[in-house]
Formats: structure tokens, C-alpha cells, sequence
């Protein structure tokens, strides 16, 4: 049974610059959601909107359901941990993310936050699909914060 219940659960984000990864974990339901953006882009030099296809290899999306608890770090690991196990997995085969990156200024430091939205997502497994046609996948606040 696939939940595929993210819209309360907050984006979180790790990695270094032009090797991220963004994801929301709810683990009511045991279950993630994961965009791995690794094509060596820096996402934050200013504000901007832009748009990158999904392409399964350096950019991606997977939904992933567990048998137990997801833990913070699981997917800021070099190495994923042995445990909680995947029970089911769906990658993205086509569609695209965009990101909106804009600044604000608050008491002597520069904020850069990220809004990503997922269109047109198709994630497959085997011959079972799910279909996004727009997710907001969610906004990080202050990703970077810079002192001026």
C-alpha cells in the first residue's frame, strides 16, 4: 500500500554544493520522498528560478517505503545504513524540478531559500506507476545564511 502522505512533513536538504539532496521522510507512514541532484550545478549564487529534467542518472527522484523508522541521517550518509530496509521503491523515469531560489535580509545576514516544485513526475516499478503531475515539494529557509 502505497501512503505517499508529504504535505505536513518538512524538505530537508544535505550535501555539499552541486551534489544535494533533498527529501521528506514521514515516518507515520514509513515511507520518503528523495531528489537527488548531483550534476555539480551550484544551486544558490543568486535568486533565480530555474529548471532541470529528470534524467535517472545525476538527477533524480525515488519514493522509497520501509519496514521500520527512517532516522535524520539516513540519507546524508556516504554509505545508507543496513536499517530500516526497502520494502518497495519507485524511481522517477521522466519530468522535472524546479527550483526557486530567492534572498531576504534580516539583521546584518543574507537568508537564501529554495522552493522546489516536482511536475510531471512518472515513477515506476516494474509495471506499477505513480503519477505527479505538480508537487510542491516544499521550501527550506535560510538553506545557506551569509553574515554581511
Amino acid at each position: 500500500m502505497k501512503d505517499f502522505d508529504f504535505e505536513a512533513i518538512p524538505l530537508q536538504t544535505c550535501g555539499p554544493a552541486g551534489n544535494y539532496v533533498f527529501y521528506k521522510v514521514n515516518n507515520t507512514s514509513f515511507e520518503s520522498l528523495s531528489l537527488k541532484f548531483a550534476n555539480g550545478v551550484y544551486l544558490y549564487p543568486e535568486p533565480h528560478t530555474s529548471s532541470f529534467p529528470l534524467n535517472n542518472s545525476t538527477i533524480y527522484v525515488n519514493y522509497r517505503r520501509y519496514d521500520g523508522r527512517v532516522e535524520n541521517n539516513y540519507f546524508c550518509n556516504s554509505v545508507p545504513p543496513s536499517s530500516p530496509k526497502i520494502i518497495d521503491e519507485y524511481t522517477a523515469v521522466s519530468g522535472e524540478v524546479i527550483f526557486e531560489v530567492t534572498f531576504r535580509e534580516e539583521e546584518n545576514k543574507l537568508y537564501k531559500d529554495v522552493h522546489l516544485i516536482l511536475k510531471d513526475v512518472l515513477l515506476n516499478k516494474e509495471k506499477e506507476q505513480i503519477i505527479l503531475q505538480t508537487l510542491d515539494f516544499g521550501k527550506i529557509e535560510g538553506v545557506e545564511t551569509i553574515d554581511l
